[in-house]
């Protein structure tokens, strides 16, 4: 698998971090991501239909310019975002089992800069 791998390249990591949130919550963060193809920044702009979770940061642009250029990614779709936790959700319990002593798990919900500092902490 994957960690033999990492681990015959003789990388063995000393912290591995856990950021845990609910799938619904992932899925939301990616479905509605949108990207600035003239810039690369990243934004969030949900459905004005969806019910979105106020754990969200909404973090559309303010500049109208900037917001009628805004693309999805191409893999950002809600089939491949399904597939992706699938598989991470598989990975993930390999991973909890190969670095018991070295990781701490931090909750992924919330803004992502206290979620940062958590990390840094």
């Amino acid at each position: 698998g994957q960690i033999s791998e990492l681990e015959s390249t003789g990388i063995v990591p000393d912290k591995v971090i856990f950021l845990e949130a609910t799938h619904e919550l992932l899925m939301n963060r990616v479905v509605f991501r949108k990207i600035d193809p003239v810039t690369q920044e990243t934004y969030h702009v949900p459905n004005p239909d969806a019910e979105v979770s106020a754990m969200h940061e909404h973090m559309e642009p303010k500049d109208k310019e900037v917001a009628s250029r805004l693309v999805e990614r191409h893999d950002d779709s809600e089939e491949n975002v399904r597939n992706r936790l699938k598989f991470w959700d598989q990975f993930y319990k390999e991973l909890r089992r190969s670095y018991p002593d070295v990781s701490m798990t931090i909750s992924g919900e919330g803004e992502a800069a206290n979620i940062a500092t958590q990390c840094i902490d």
